[in-house]
């Protein structure tokens, strides 16, 4: 299925719109490195810096999130007491923790239960994943209560444009909140969509959401081996599902758990989980449908963009 004249073109068309005019160069994007309390900025050349380490960063990096402002952040190992997340600034300098405990003092993220994805909502609570209940921040980092629990751990999470918060949990599941996270809708998901039969699809982690309210998951494909696909998909009518034929996507090696989707192209971040190798972010096509390489050379968890 081609994706000229799809609601997939479309996205690309309002992705583009957003490309800063002139010859100016988009701003680095940031990755963690895999296993350390470090960040790295890497520009459209590919040179690399430190954007941020310790003492901004306690432990190894999980995940990396873009705020409103140009903070970012990053989510990372709750070990030995460090806070499951910090706020920082665009030069790596530590702003705010996330708080580690809920008002009865009450840890909400330990080594059973990690911090997995986060996504800044409509109206400016900060969602982090990796329970069965999402756990709602405050801008500012202090905690602000739950989300209605699900019954399994929530993994990917994003915000739609109509205030909804897309999540996906447990094994292949997905659900949509209501913008104060109250209550939720469970959505069947269809990552084959009909565009192949049997359904070799089962696994869900990754969501982004574009401005048009289609999102970019990434979904868990079962063959003569098991591979990590990024599939265009929408929410409608009850049901996550592909718009676009998801045979056609890249494979990867791992079930990316992170995605950033920017102007100048889309960038895959390997696999949290300890069942798959440690792996390198990497660049996709904007059609989903070709890996262009590493971003980076080495191992990496997270992937954002400041100010995007």
């Amino acid at each position: 299925m081609s994706s000229k004249g799809s609601p997939f073109a479309l996205a690309l068309a309002l992705a583009a719109g957003g490309c800063r005019g002139g010859d100016a160069a988009p701003p680095p994007v940031w990755l963690g490195e895999a296993g350390a309390a470090r960040v790295l900025a890497v520009t459209p050349g590919g040179a690399a810096r430190v954007a941020a380490q310790g003492p901004a960063l306690d432990t190894p990096v999980r995940a990396l999130t873009a705020l409103r402002g140009g903070a970012v952040l990053a989510l990372q190992e709750p070990d030995a007491g460090a806070p499951p997340g910090v706020i920082l600034s665009p030069m790596g300098e530590r702003l705010a923790a996330l708080d580690a405990v809920d008002g009865g003092g009450v840890a909400l993220f330990d080594a059973g239960t990690r911090p997995w994805a986060a996504a800044e909502a409509k109206y400016g609570r900060i969602w982090v994943t990796g329970g069965a209940r999402p756990v709602l921040y405050q801008a500012s980092g202090a905690f602000a209560g739950f989300a209605a629990a699900l019954p399994a751990r929530t993994l990917g999470v994003a915000a739609l444009p109509d205030g909804r918060m897309l999540v996906t949990w447990g094994a292949h599941d997905a659900a949509a909140y209501a913008a104060d996270g109250s209550s939720f809708e469970l959505l069947a998901v269809d990552v084959a969509a009909g565009f192949v039969t049997p359904d070799p699809y089962f696994g869900l982690d990754a969501l982004a959401a574009r401005p048009d309210g289609t999102v970019v998951v990434a979904a868990l494909r079962w063959g003569t081996a098991t591979e990590g696909v990024l599939v265009h998909a929408a929410v409608t009518a009850g049901r996550l599902a592909s718009i676009d034929d998801p045979e056609l996507s890249a494979r990867f090696p791992t079930l990316p758990s992170a995605i950033l989707l920017a102007c100048d192209g889309v960038v895959a971040a390997p696999s949290l989980g300890t069942l798959f190798a440690p792996a390198c972010a990497e660049r996709v096509s904007p059609d989903l449908r070709s890996r262009l390489g590493c971003l980076l050379a080495g191992a990496h968890h997270g992937v954002t963009r400041p100010g995007g």
